[in-house]
């Protein structure tokens, strides 16, 4: 595959960009093997729990995957491209995400990927997974909301783009991401109303036209619901100018696990996890669990958990 960005990972490697997509290659093909006995059972299957409960654990050891570090960014545009080759089927959900529906077990780069597992007496199986798996997402897992701002509004209020972009962020995976936490949004607030000489008596900030507009401005829908006319302040609490400046940022979320490590990064809010008990015949009850899958949890190996 090389020339068409990605290669093979027994390929030598001319930079840690190729060295990145590498590792990340090795991983996926190596992932995917270890679904072949289950693949009519697997599939279709969300990215991200591809990503996080079959990927990862099958990186080789001593690597870790840094998803910035390759040519791709993000682990959607690279399926994407394996998509491009024929190496996997990809679906869409009716909410537009993306699936995994199958793969070509008798594509050329899997083929000489298990051949060269295989001489080195690789244990790629599911059991081998799934226990990796287990191993990696020890400890407590933790959802972190963040926030986006707005492009318009960063730019009605001249933000530096570093802090917008979360590029000085603890954590190095949100670093450029565009996600931030409630507390680096207020210090943007702050930073703005600082550099505005903004500060008023009483701890209060007086607005001025882009911070007004930014945050109290009505939308049409609030304007039809307000009846009549309503007047935008001039000065307000600290307080409320952050809730209302964070209430006007788009949501996002981490799910973190212990440690800090950070296993996912995406916009909207957090999704649904949802339990369902159904009675059967004969007093017998089932429990439905939906919606692990977008937490990178395996279906099987929690099943059998629990």
């Amino acid at each position: 595959m090389a020339g068409l960005g990605l290669r093979r990972p027994e390929e030598p490697e001319e930079n840690p960009t190729e060295s990145a997509d590498a590792v990340l290659l090795g991983a996926f093909l190596t992932a995917l093997l270890s679904l072949k006995s289950s693949a009519g059972e697997s599939f279709p299957m969300a990215l991200s729990a591809f990503y996080g409960s079959h990927v990862i654990p099958n990186r080789p050891p001593g690597s870790t995957i840094d998803l910035k570090k390759t040519s791709f960014k993000k682990f959607g545009p690279f399926v994407k491209h394996a998509a491009d080759l024929d190496i996997v089927t990809l679906a869409s959900k009716c909410n537009g995400d993306l699936i995994l529906s199958a793969a070509d077990y008798h594509h050329p780069m899997l083929r000489e990927h298990k051949q060269k597992l295989d001489g080195e007496g690789v244990d790629y199986s599911t059991k081998a997974t799934v226990d990796a798996a287990g191993a990696a997402l020890a400890g407590k897992t933790k959802i972190v909301p963040l926030h986006s701002v707005p492009k318009k509004i960063a730019a009605a209020l001249s933000l530096d783009a570093d802090d917008v972009s979360a590029a000085h962020a603890t954590s190095e995976e949100r670093r450029g991401s565009g996600f931030l936490t409630a507390s680096e949004v207020r210090a943007v607030l702050d930073k703005y109303v600082a550099t505005h000489g903004l500060d008023a008596k009483g701890g209060k900030v007086q607005l001025d036209p882009p911070l007004t507009d930014a945050c109290y401005r009505l939308t049409k829908k609030e304007k039809a619901a307000a009846g009549a006319p309503v007047r935008l302040p001039t000065h307000v609490t600290r307080q409320d100018l952050a809730a209302r400046f964070t209430a006007r940022t788009d949501p996002a979320h981490a799910v973190v696990r212990q440690g800090n490590v950070v296993l996912f990064l995406r916009k909207g809010k957090a999704p649904p996890v949802s339990v369902e008990v159904r009675k059967r015949t004969n007093k017998k009850f089932v429990t439905f669990v939906r919606g692990l899958e977008d937490y990178g949890a395996d279906a099987a190996a929690f099943a059998a958990d629990v």
